[in-house]
């Protein structure tokens, strides 16, 4: 990775290094010190007699209506298939991430926006500011439940402001990447634990939460499943949102799609 200095993990974890790289190993950085990055990939394309022109490039694999339950498989799935061209993708899913990026391989071409850190709480104002600084453009916010309790206001702007947006918020009533994390530093999820990272005491009611801020609600889950909710709201633009109950982990969770 040209000029991004040393991968290091999001976060510490007892008696493991802060370095993604083996102990003996040597990073070298051409494009260390702020040079030219692209210069600095053409010299060594040259160095090594690399030709100049792609040879090959990634073709369209067209997604199909999804069938079965809805997961995060099968709505990542409708998302790529009804997705507009031009459309700007912002995703903060998460741990219902995994497969929204190769899904995307059959969409339309598209811009897609992902954190380049291990922030919380940026997927729906980064969407709102790709829709204003885009102005008709479609817009899609792909992103989990604890992520969207951080900046959920952002919907009240996208509606003061007419703005194009289409926020899909994938709910497992639990900060799952927190739980993940958690595990990984050696801690418990049962517990203390399990009372600090989840949220089903209450679950969000996140269709009237979307109504509170101005973004019309609705039950999407009488619109014949995920293809029909994600073919109304991303392709045709339907001025309401969609609420549908899904199953991720086996364990009881929801997906709530808002529109403008």
């Amino acid at each position: 990775m040209l000029g991004a200095g040393t991968p290091v993990p999001f976060f510490g974890y007892p008696g493991e290094s802060a370095r993604l790289v083996a102990e003996n190993a040597r990073v070298v950085d051409p494009a260390e010190g702020g040079r030219d990055v692209h210069a600095v990939l053409a010299a060594l394309c040259d160095s090594v007699g690399a030709a100049k022109d792609a040879k090959a490039a990634a073709g369209r694999i067209q997604q199909d209506d999804p069938t079965g339950p809805l997961q995060p498989q099968s709505i990542c799935q409708a998302i790529a298939r009804y997705l507009p061209e031009n459309s700007i993708v912002v995703d903060e899913g998460i741990t219902s991430s995994l497969a929204l990026y190769p899904a995307l391989t059959g969409a339309l071409p598209h811009d897609y926006i992902a954190c380049k850190g291990g922030s919380i709480g940026y997927g729906t104002p980064v969407a709102t500011g790709a829709a204003v600084a885009a102005k008709g453009r479609r817009v899609l916010a792909y992103v989990g439940d604890g992520s969207a309790l951080y900046t959920l206001q952002s919907l009240w702007t996208q509606a003061r402001e007419g703005l194009d947006v289409t926020t899909v918020i994938l709910a497992n009533d639990k900060y799952a990447v927190l739980q993940m994390e958690l595990m990984r530093a050696g801690g418990a999820i049962e517990g203390p634990g399990a009372n600090l990272t989840e949220l089903g005491r209450p679950s969000l009611d996140f269709e009237h939460l979307a109504k509170g801020y101005g973004r019309a609600g609705s039950d999407g889950a009488r619109r014949g499943g995920p293809h029909r909710g994600a073919q109304d709201l991303v392709r045709d633009a339907r001025p309401d949102a969609h609420l549908v109950r899904v199953r991720l982990r086996a364990e009881r969770s929801q997906a709530s799609f808002f529109a403008k």
